[in-house]
């Protein structure tokens, strides 16, 4: 018999043992248990009055220095010895030895989570894979300025090369580092500025042109990446060839103090097996690599628990933030920055500004068109960074507004989605199947227009459909005759179950607890439809639907687990989605929230979608 294939070992590291890090302020609008989770680490106050207090606190830091909350200084327990790593050291074995004898025989500290992010370190100074915690999803990062490094990933990951990867910054230095000022364009005001004069005001103003300042300082450190220009130090591996590279600057501790240690920015995908469910558990991509055999090529796993968001970063692009305004942008920029000088100007009106979210995330739309609002009021944008790689242009008629706009690629008007685009995308998860269990999955979205003050039409007829989709999914994936033969297992992930049930997996339901919660399951009506059991497990309230994005993926997990019955029988998944809003988001009608997100996963996963309304009609 063969030996099972080995895990990546996994190390446990408590994010309270790391410095804390207060998230960007926009980040906290939507999802305040998300902040909660991540600025505790290292601070034990709790309660209203210390978090009244610590809001007065950043919002007076703010005012003094508007990206404190992107600098990290690094604890001496983090410090990584210089000669640790470096070009040439990644050759397996040897350098996973390397890195573990220089933590097992260098530094004393009997912190056990600091040794563990400098053991981290090592690793990745090496050019070899780290798995370790976001507050999205857990990343396998790698050293981002080496295509040696980058090449690993795509190799452990099974991921196809024509995949861009988002860079992971720890603090604005690190961003700054990454644009040299003898990289600047020829045409900006700042090439001719020697080195060694040029401020951080104009290095933040040369790199982060608007909209991107104001995004970076609402929602950094937080789940948000911007398409920023390539970086000279950025090897085309990670960005697939383009003229822009995707960049964050994520919230949790593990992840900050590992980058902040390893001295260099990390390129991360989510480090899942490519094409399955993203990991929100270490243990996730423990079983994903053990399963396919690869568990030899990811030396080291550190286990931060429970991603508090649940799905990756929302990415974000600027749209028709037109050159001529550059320059008023950079000044506007200079001058909001200590040491810039100056008032800030007012924006003088131009076209149609976008900013696109190219995949919806952790950051909402409505988040993202408040900071803009506040930003740059009605009267719209100031400059910003033209797109470098093209997206699909608006429509004529939507060109004659000049105040900026957030547009959700694919649902909103201006936004349609472009074939020619999606086969080269300038941003991961776009291109190719995502989140896709095994098992295959059937969709059942709410009826169009839900909303959360609607009654109990809509919720029953949504209901309904999920009766109708349980006992027809054989049909509706359209399985093969001979899967039939043995009863199907159902595994039901539910988000209208009532207020107040247990999340994660339910009791067997007795058919009168089903009739009451609306599923008309009855032990005939399952026998005649050729279904042999049903199991559920509840992801959350739809209502709650930031509750639903962090059950997500580990729902699809737990679903793709399950067994089937009498010795094999077919196991298939039924979803119940999540509201996700209307068409738009500035003069759009509904709210996305983070159901846009939610949705946009499962949709992907899905081998078919059905929607109430159109069953009930």
């Amino acid at each position: 018999m063969a030996a099972a294939a080995a895990a990546p070992p996994v190390l446990r590291v408590d994010p309270a043992d790391l410095p804390a890090v207060v998230p960007g302020p926009g980040v906290s609008e939507e999802n305040e248990d998300v902040v909660v989770v991540e600025a505790a680490a290292g601070d034990k106050a709790s309660g209203n009055g210390a978090a009244a207090a610590a809001s007065a606190a950043a919002a007076a830091r703010d005012a003094a220095d508007p990206w404190w909350r992107l600098r990290y200084p690094l604890p001496d327990e983090l410090r990584v010895d210089d000669g640790a790593g470096g070009e040439g050291e990644g050759d397996g074995e040897a350098a996973v030895a390397t890195a573990n004898g220089n933590e097992s025989n260098g530094n004393t500290n009997n912190n056990t989570s600091a040794a563990a992010v400098r053991r981290a370190a090592r690793l990745l100074r090496a050019g070899l894979p780290v798995a370790l915690p976001t507050e999205t999803v857990y990343g396998l990062a790698c050293d981002a300025t080496r295509a040696d490094a980058a090449a690993r990933v795509f190799a452990a990951k099974g991921r196809p090369q024509d995949n861009p990867l988002i860079v992971h910054v720890s603090s604005v230095e690190m961003l700054l580092s990454l644009y040299p000022p003898r990289a600047a364009d020829a045409d900006s005001a700042d090439a001719t500025t020697p080195p060694e004069e040029e401020t951080e005001a104009q290095a933040l103003a040369r790199v982060l042109r608007p909209p991107n300042d104001a995004l970076a300082r609402a929602f950094w450190p937080g789940p948000l990446t911007l398409l920023l220009p390539a970086s000279p130090l950025i090897p085309s591996a990670v960005t697939a060839g383009h003229a822009t590279v995707a960049v964050r600057m994520p919230s949790h501790p593990v992840a900050r103090a590992v980058i902040a240690a390893a001295g260099a920015p990390v390129a991360a995908p989510s480090a899942n097996v490519s094409g399955r469910p993203s990991p929100t558990e270490a243990a996730h991509v423990a079983e994903d690599y053990a399963a396919c055999g690869r568990g030899g090529m990811v030396p080291l796993v550190l286990d931060g628990g429970a991603c508090a968001c649940g799905v990756e970063s929302t990415v974000a692009q600027a749209r028709g933030w037109e050159e001529e305004d550059q320059e008023e942008g950079a000044a506007a920029l200079a001058a909001a920055t200590p040491g810039g000088g100056g008032d800030k100007p007012r924006p003088r009106r131009r076209g149609r500004r976008d900013v696109v979210v190219l995949r919806p995330g952790g950051v909402t739309p409505e988040q993202i068109d408040r900071a803009l609002a506040r930003e740059y009021g009605a009267e719209g944008g100031a400059a910003g960074a033209a797109a470098t790689d093209a997206l699909p242009s608006p429509p004529s008629a939507a060109a004659s507004s000049s105040n900026p706009s957030v547009v959700v690629y694919g649902l909103s008007a201006g936004a349609e989605r472009d074939v020619a685009f999606e086969a080269a995308p300038t941003t991961p998860g776009m291109k190719y199947r995502h989140y896709s269990p095994d098992a295959p999955v059937l969709l059942v979205e709410p009826p169009p227009g839900l909303g959360a003050s609607e009654g109990g039409g809509g919720e029953a007829r949504w209901r309904a459909t999920t009766t109708r989709a349980v006992l027809g999914a054989a049909r509706a994936l359209e399985l093969p005759p001979g899967t039939c033969q043995t009863p199907l297992t159902v595994v039901l992930l539910r988000t209208t179950l009532p207020q107040g049930a247990p999340e994660g997996w339910q009791q067997q339901q007795q058919q009168q607890q089903q009739e009451e919660d609306g599923l008309l399951l009855s032990s005939a009506a399952l026998a005649s439809a050729g279904v042999g059991r049903v199991l559920t497990y509840n992801l959350g309230p739809w209502r709650a639907p930031e509750r639903v994005a962090r059950r997500l993926f580990a729902g699809l997990r737990a679903a793709d687990a399950v067994v089937g019955g009498d010795g094999g029988g077919a196991v298939v998944i039924v979803a119940e989605g999540v509201p996700s809003g209307g068409g738009g988001v500035s003069g759009g009608s509904g709210s996305m929230g983070v159901g846009v997100a939610v949705m946009n996963r499962l949709r992907k996963a899905a081998a078919r979608v059905v929607v109430a309304a159109e069953e009930d009609a």
